[in-house]
Order: C-alpha cells, then sequence, then structure tokens
C-alpha cells in the first residue's frame, strides 16, 4: 500500500473511531434527555418519562389535563370538584400538536377507557410549522411509540444527528464535571396528581417577596417564535386526529388558547407577527369546533378574557394558582363572564 493511501486509511480510522467516541459519550450522559439512557442526571428537565408512568396506571382517572408546562398550574383537585371526576394533570414541558396525541393515548391505553372529560391548554406555538419535535421525546421511548409515524421517524433523526453535535458534547462534559457537586435544590415538584409547585417562588410569594420578572420569558418567545410565519398543516391534523380519537370514545374536550404576560405579547406583536398567528389559530378551532360537536375552544391569550389579573404570573408565561383557578373556573362555566 502506498503511503499516501495508509494516510488515508489511518486518518478514517482515526476520524470514525473518535466520531464514535463522541456519539458514545452524548448518548451516556444524555445532558438533554434525549435518549433513554439515564447513568448521570440530566441538564434539562424532562416531564415525559414521568406522564408516561403515571398514564401507564391511572385506571379510575375520569378527567385528564393535557398541555405544556403553561398548563401545569391547572388544578386537578378543582377540576375534580367541577366534575366529579377522579382527575390528572398530564401536561408535558414545551408540548407540541404532536404531544397532545401521544398523552392521549397514553391514557388511552392505561386508563381502561375511564377518561370523559379533557382540558387541553392549546400553546400558539405548539402549531409551528418549521420547529421540529421536543428532543427529549426520544428519551421517553413508550412516549415516542404513541406518535404517528412521521413524528416518530422526524424525532428519531434529530436525536440520532445530536449525537454529534458540537453543543451537546460540551454539556456532556459539564455533566461528568458536576458529578462532584452537591445536586442542587429542587426549584419545582409535582404532587401525586400532576400538579406543579414552584418551591422557591411560592416561599417568596408566602413571605412577600417574590418580584415578577418577565425579561426572561420576553426573550425566550422571541426564539421561540422565530421563523413561525403559519400554521403547520402537518400539526394541525394531528389535532384534527387527537380530536377524531377522542369523539370515538366519548371524551368531553375543553380547550383554550394558553395566556401570556402583557410584555410577552408587545414583544411577540412588535417582531413576530403574533396576533396574524393567532387569528390564524382561532379560525381553525372555530372550524374543529363546527365539525366536533365534543370540542370547544377558547382563546384566552390574554388575561382580561377570563377576568385574571394583568400580573397574576410566576413569570412573563406561567400564570399564578390564582389565574389558573380562574381560567378553570370560567371554562366550565362559574363566572359571568364564562367560557362558551
Amino acid at each position: 500500500m502506498d503511503p499516501a493511501r495508509r494516510y488515508l486509511r489511518t486518518f478514517a480510522v482515526v476520524l470514525g473511531t473518535a466520531l464514535l467516541a463522541i456519539a458514545l459519550l452524548n448518548w451516556a450522559v444524555n445532558p438533554y434527555s434525549y435518549y433513554p439512557s439515564a447513568w448521570l442526571r440530566p441538564l434539562t428537565w424532562s416531564t415525559r418519562p414521568l406522564r408516561t408512568e403515571a398514564l401507564s396506571g391511572c385506571r379510575g382517572v375520569g378527567a385528564l389535563i393535557i398541555g405544556s408546562s403553561r398548563s401545569m398550574k391547572l388544578a386537578p383537585a378543582q377540576l375534580q370538584r367541577l366534575t366529579g371526576l377522579r382527575a390528572l394533570n398530564a401536561s408535558v414541558d414545551s408540548a407540541m400538536a404532536e404531544d397532545f396525541l401521544a398523552l392521549l393515548r397514553l391514557a388511552r391505553a392505561g386508563c381502561g377507557g375511564s377518561v370523559k372529560e379533557v382540558v387541553l391548554g392549546i400553546d400558539l406555538e405548539a402549531f409551528h410549522d418549521t420547529q421540529g419535535p421536543d428532543g427529549r421525546i426520544t428519551g421517553a421511548p413508550a412516549y415516542w411509540a404513541q406518535l404517528p409515524l412521521p413524528e416518530r421517524l422526524r424525532s428519531a433523526a434529530a436525536a440520532t444527528e445530536k449525537l454529534l453535535a458540537w453543543e451537546q458534547t460540551v454539556q456532556s462534559l459539564r455533566s461528568l464535571r458536576m458529578l462532584r457537586e452537591p445536586l442542587p435544590t429542587p426549584t419545582s415538584r409535582f404532587d401525586d396528581d400532576g400538579f406543579l409547585h414552584y418551591v422557591a417562588w411560592e416561599a417568596q410569594k408566602a413571605d412577600g417577596t417574590f418580584k415578577l420578572d418577565t425579561s426572561g420569558q420576553v426573550q425566550a418567545y422571541l426564539s421561540r417564535f422565530a421563523g413561525f410565519k403559519h400554521l403547520s398543516h402537518r400539526r394541525l391534523a394531528v389535532l384534527r386526529t387527537f380530536l377524531e380519537e377522542t369523539a370515538s370514545d366519548g371524551v368531553r374536550v375543553r380547550g383554550f388558547v394558553t395566556p401570556l404576560h402583557a410584555d410577552v405579547l408587545a414583544a411577540l406583536r412588535s417582531q413576530r407577527g403574533f396576533d396574524a398567528l393567532r387569528s390564524e389559530l382561532n379560525a381553525q378551532l372555530a372550524d374543529l369546533q363546527r365539525e366536533f360537536p365534543h370540542f370547544t375552544a377558547f382563546d384566552a391569550s390574554e388575561v382580561s378574557a377570563y377576568g385574571g389579573a394583568p400580573d397574576g404570573f410566576w413569570d412573563g408565561a406561567h400564570v399564578d394558582d390564582e389565574s389558573s383557578a380562574l381560567l378553570l373556573d370560567g371554562l366550565y362555566g362559574r363566572r359571568g363572564d364564562a367560557v362558551q
């Protein structure tokens, strides 16, 4: 073998070995919860494995809350009082339309047909036309298996590609360095029924020291809405499948477009065409309500729509407990300005 060919062969072997090592490192460390491996604590919170476990044994649950982290403060205890049905909050962080369907299918399998009522928190960006599935979906295989086949393929391809991502490799090394550090104090926790508590914020509110700061969510939502020009036809089709399956099971669905603080709305209006996107979503929801009698939807993106306080938020996107209670009461007609 001539020297040049020997050099190329050696280079290919070294490069292949290095790439394989990087892929194995990212798989094993799993800093973003993209993979099923769970040997080290991840840097990114993922509720999908928790919800998968909760829904695997949910027999007797009659009312379900489905949405993103912006719906996690809807209280199952309040929903149970409103409906007389045992309730569970199954919302997952950064839920897209495909997450709604995955959660519903897990409930259909795990609850034994007992679910008769669903409260659906609909984030406008759940229908983003250029953003792919949440990368953490593939970290919960049983959850991932509930997605429609095109979404499973998209999420699996994205997770595979990220095995060699520079950013994830840096964070894997960071995770290894953190092994010597004590576990951080949890900032949140869940009750057994899926209700979320913000540990530090709730303690601050109790002692009167809580101060609302919306700046972080203003920047986060500007990033989240980047490249979002129209609703995804693919994700609207997933919502239709969700409604078809709930209709076949005799499940009532009460949907609402989730609220945002006025500071976040102002930024999205000025830089991301929020109102045009919201109008497009409301038109689609109106069409679906006419087609599916078991489904109603209400635009609660501004808190004034249901009587919430302008600053009734934990940050710029997550409403506080009082505002969540008002919203849920409104959905069930317990206020003069009740949702219809």
